[in-house]
């Protein structure tokens, strides 16, 4: 059954910042820092959490070692705007979007959809297209993390110069 190509976007616009450098003592200050040089993206994430499946356009972190199940978030390069071309993205992961917010992330814009269904994307709660100052599109994926320690993970988000991009 074809999906509707309209999408609610939720306004304002919410700016996500944990502004570097991060004071001693806070948790974000613990937090591991990892580059992922060809997608052009700096992040911290706790320090419990181990970075798998490196490619030139895909990262996944896991909280657990073997990283077979449970949380974990994906950062992978998008060849297209999920922004401008919603309806697209809509069709190309599949699940039913029930929420979306618009996001300013490092001075970016992104755009946040929740997720619902069985099928809800190979099992992710959210998605979320950020837009990297040259203007390629990065997706990051959730799940099973907390909403609230995604979001301190994505206020994290740093771009940085793109080595040997993807695109």
């Amino acid at each position: 059954m074809p999906r509707s190509s309209t999408i609610p976007l939720s306004t304002p616009t919410i700016e996500l910042s944990s502004e570097p450098p991060f004071a001693e003592g806070e948790p974000l200050a613990q937090w591991a820092i990892y580059q992922h040089k060809a997608l052009g993206i700096e992040i911290r994430h706790p320090p419990n959490w181990y970075p798998y499946d490196y490619t030139s356009a895909f990262v996944r972190f896991c909280a657990e070692e073997t990283c077979v199940e449970g949380e974990l978030f994906n950062i992978v390069n998008a060849p297209f705007d999920p922004i401008e071309r919603a309806s697209d993205f809509l069709d190309r992961i599949g699940p039913t979007v029930i929420a979306t917010k618009t996001l300013v992330i490092d001075g970016q814009p992104a755009l946040f959809m929740q997720l619902q269904g069985d099928d809800a994307a190979a099992g992710y709660q959210s998605v979320v297209g950020l837009i990297r100052p040259d203007g390629h599109t990065v997706i990051v994926s959730n799940q099973g993390v907390a909403p609230a320690l995604f979001e301190q993970i994505l206020s994290t988000i740093r771009y940085i110069e793109a080595i040997n991009p993807p695109w």
